[in-house]
């Protein structure tokens, strides 16, 4: 999915998004992967708002997430390492 975002210097910055809508995508996520393009992300979209738990299982990639609700960005986290985090 190619969208673009607003940056804080009010700039326009396109993004390519893969989108990640069933369990099975989910489940996969960016996992054996150890290259992801600049501007290159992925997107786990989840059929309600609630409490999510994020794993990290067999990814190689630093990566940058965003929890994001209807209001907007709900935590930003910035993680290296596998493991389970969750908001």
């Amino acid at each position: 999915m190619n969208c673009t975002i607003i940056n804080s210097n009010n700039s326009i910055v396109p993004l390519f998004l893969e989108i990640a809508d069933t369990d099975i995508k989910r489940q996969i996520g960016l996992m054996h992967r150890s290259y992801l393009p600049e501007r290159n992300g992925m997107i786990f979209v989840y059929p309600q708002e609630g409490d999510i738990q994020i794993w990290m299982k067999n990814t190689e990639l630093h990566l940058d997430v965003l929890f994001i609700d209807k209001n907007g960005i709900k935590e930003f986290k910035d993680y290296e390492e596998s493991g389970l985090f969750m908001l």
